[in-house]
C-alpha cells in the first residue's frame, strides 16, 4: 500500500520575491490564476501578462469594471492592485470612461517598458533615449587615452541596455529612428578616437579619409591600434604601416 502523499508548504511573505529563487514561478503561478479569472470574468478583452505587468485591450467603457475584477481576483491570491501604478490609454482618443480609478493618457503608455503612443509621444520617447544614448557614448569617449581598446570594445557592443531591448520591439519606423541615431552615435565617436591627437595637427574629416582615402590633408592614426595611415593632400593613400612591438612595417 502506498504511503499517503505528504504536501510541504513554503511559507512566503511579502517583498521577498528578490531573493527568493522560488519568487518568480510563485509568483507566475498566482498571476496565472487572476488572469484566468479576469479572462473567465470578461470574455471579450484580451489580456497579457509578464511577471508583474498585465496589459488589458477592451473596450474603455469595460476598463473600469475590468479594475474591479482585478481587485477581487487579486486578493484572492494575495495580491494587492495598486491604480496608482495602473493607466489607461485610447489610441481612438477615448475619454477618461466613468468611474476609473486610476490614470488616464491621451497621448500613449509604455507597455512592457517600451512606448506606444501618439506620434508626438514616440518621438519624444525615442529622441529621449537617443539623448541617453549619446550621453553614453560622450562617457566612453571621455575615459582617458590609454584605454583606447576599451573604448573601441564598449562601442562595438553598439547600444546601451535600453536602446537595445527597444530596438526589436519598436514598430519598424520608430525602431529605425532609433537606431540611426545610435549608429551616428557610435560612428562619430569612432571617428574622434581614431584622430583624437592628430586634429590639430592633422585637421580632416574621418568620413572622408574612410570612405575615400583621400583628404585634402595628412593624418596619422593613433599608434595604440597598432596600425599606422598616412594620407597625402589630393592623393589616394600614401601608406599602411603595422606596428609589429619594435618597427613600423609599410604592407601596402
Amino acid at each position: 500500500m502506498a504511503a499517503p502523499l505528504t504536501r510541504l508548504w513554503l511559507r512566503a511573505e511579502r517583498n521577498v520575491q528578490q531573493v527568493d529563487p522560488l519568487g518568480p514561478l510563485i509568483h507566475a503561478a498566482a498571476m496565472q490564476l487572476a488572469l484566468r479569472c479576469l479572462a473567465a470574468a470578461h470574455p471579450t478583452a484580451i489580456f497579457r501578462g509578464f511577471h508583474d505587468d498585465v496589459v488589458v485591450v477592451a473596450e474603455p467603457t469595460e476598463l473600469s469594471a475590468v479594475l474591479r475584477t482585478a481587485v477581487v481576483a487579486g486578493a484572492a491570491v494575495d495580491a494587492e492592485l495598486a491604480p496608482a501604478m495602473c493607466i489607461g490609454w485610447s489610441p481612438a482618443g477615448a475619454p477618461t470612461p466613468a468611474g476609473w480609478p486610476a490614470r488616464w493618457s491621451t497621448a500613449g503608455v509604455i507597455q512592457f517598458s517600451v512606448p506606444v503612443g501618439t506620434v508626438a509621444f514616440m518621438a519624444s520617447a525615442v529622441d529621449g533615449l537617443a539623448e541617453e544614448q549619446a550621453r553614453l557614448v560622450a562617457a566612453i569617449i571621455a575615459l582617458p587615452p590609454a584605454e583606447l581598446q576599451s573604448q573601441l570594445l564598449l562601442l562595438r557592443l553598439c547600444a546601451g541596455p535600453r536602446p537595445n531591448y527597444w530596438l526589436p520591439a519598436l514598430p519598424l519606423e520608430w525602431g529605425a529612428r532609433l537606431a540611426g541615431a545610435v549608429d551616428r552615435a557610435a560612428q562619430g565617436a569612432v571617428r574622434r578616437l581614431l584622430t583624437r591627437g592628430c586634429q590639430d595637427k592633422y585637421p580632416i574629416s574621418g568620413a572622408t579619409v574612410i570612405a575615400n582615402k583621400t583628404t585634402t590633408s595628412d593624418i596619422i592614426l593613433p599608434e595604440q591600434l597598432g596600425i599606422l595611415t598616412l594620407w597625402r593632400p589630393g592623393h589616394p593613400i600614401g601608406g599602411l604601416f603595422f606596428f609589429n612591438g619594435q618597427s613600423w612595417t609599410n604592407i601596402l
